[in-house]
């Protein structure tokens, strides 16, 4: 029991340059900083995060934080949109475009056989897929 315990208060205390590291804050973390157009904070996190994406405990973090970028999907899109047009040499934030519009093909696609999705919905999810598309080859280009 002793062992629990400090494992578990020990996933609870890794620490990293910005604060404590525990991955259910990241979505409400990133949700604030996206909301504020905070783009060098939300940089400088992900970069933190990213910088030891071998740990499960950081890959869960890196997780957390690209859904809450993704969240409030018409903010997000605003607010990505703008950080591309800011930062247009920043690998991050068309990393971040590409999974905030793989996420929002997939919220058009639904799950229902292929065969069972209007044609609009895959028109609209194909839409988005080449966006997303389009972002992440250009993150790669950026940051191969």
């Amino acid at each position: 029991m002793r062992r629990l315990v400090a494992l578990s208060l020990t996933a609870l205390l890794l620490t990293s340059a910005q604060g404590f590291v525990v991955p259910w804050n990241e979505e409400a973390r990133f949700q604030k900083l996206l909301r504020a157009r905070d783009f060098d904070a939300i940089e400088a996190r992900l970069t933190a995060l990213d910088r030891d994406v071998t740990d499960p405990l950081m890959r869960d973090c890196l997780y957390n934080a690209f859904e809450g970028l993704v969240r409030d999907t018409d903010d997000a899109t605003r607010a990505i949109d703008q950080w591309c047009q800011q930062r247009p040499s920043s690998h991050i934030a068309f990393t971040a475009k590409g999974y905030l519009y793989t996420d929002i093909a997939w919220k058009h696609r639904g799950c229902d056989f292929a065969s069972q999705v209007p044609a609009e919905n895959m028109r609209r999810f194909h839409e988005a897929l080449l966006t997303a598309e389009a972002a992440l080859t250009k993150a790669y280009a950026l940051n191969p």
